[in-house]
């Protein structure tokens, strides 16, 4: 079978299809188990770099930029408007808030995190792959890791426990 992966950052094959996910996911296991995830490091990207509101979907509507995954100083929030935040949290943290404070977001590109999956895409790759084995597999070396050198040997709280 041929598949197409669309070269855009917005295409189904990036948040609708569980294969392109499972692909992804295959290549950054890949990567880490082979101690090269280096080339995933990108130095950094000022997503405003060229202004806000610049990138748009094709069909006349700006993207922002997803905030699955942040970090943040406690005076990032002291003036953020928290209805735009219940309204569209990625509008308002990615766009809006910073071109109200004339501030740009950044990207660092050796920061390197996983999502595991849009909603959409669960299914497949639960009922396709074992990645999300081989991914718990990964974080109890590393849990195990950190209790010990930093916990006294205490395992901290897993998250998800669910089974499939």
């Amino acid at each position: 079978r041929k598949v197409r992966i669309e070269h855009t950052f917005y295409s189904d094959c990036v948040w609708r299809r569980w294969d392109c996910a499972a692909w992804v996911h295959e290549a950054l296991l890949w990567r880490l188990e082979n101690q090269t995830s280096c080339v995933f490091d990108f130095g950094l990207f000022d997503f405003h770099a060229h202004g806000y509101e610049t990138m748009h979907d094709g069909i006349g509507r700006s993207i922002d930029w997803n905030d699955n995954f942040f970090a943040f100083k406690h005076e990032d929030f002291d003036d953020i408007d928290w209805d735009g935040v219940a309204n569209d949290d990625e509008r308002e943290m990615s766009t809006l808030h910073p071109k109200r404070r004339q501030e740009h977001a950044v990207a660092l590109g050796r920061a390197v995190i996983a999502h595991w999956t849009f909603s959409i895409q669960e299914k497949g790759l639960l009922a396709n792959t074992t990645l999300l084995e081989r991914y718990r597999a990964r974080a109890e070396v590393i849990m195990e890791d950190n209790a010990n050198q930093f916990y006294g040997g205490k395992w901290q709280p897993r998250g998800h426990t669910w089974e499939r």
